[in-house]
């Protein structure tokens, strides 16, 4: 919401002129008190997009080549064990 400059005079006059705080100037103009902090530069800046590191990112690695990968396993042997037999206690 934009509000005309003479508002915007209206609200720094009260606020630093007559000592008026915030939501006290805010109704006396009928307007939302972050409208009067914005106007009088009070108001905290958005926070930026970046991203914040997260907990899972000193376990995440970015993994090898792939095609180093296959060199890496070609050694590897899957053994398998199968057996038909099953205890009873």
């Amino acid at each position: 919401m934009s509000v005309t400059q003479e508002v915007e005079v209206e609200i720094r006059r009260l606020h630093y002129g007559e000592h008026w705080p915030v939501g006290t100037v805010a109704t006396q103009v009928n307007v939302h008190v972050d409208v009067v902090k914005r106007v009088l530069g009070l108001l905290e800046a958005r926070a930026t997009n970046a991203l914040r590191p997260r907990a899972v990112d000193e376990y995440v690695s970015v993994g090898p080549d792939p095609d180093s990968v296959d060199s890496v396993y070609e050694s590897i042997h899957i053994v398998v064990v199968v057996v038909d037999t099953v205890l009873v206690w």
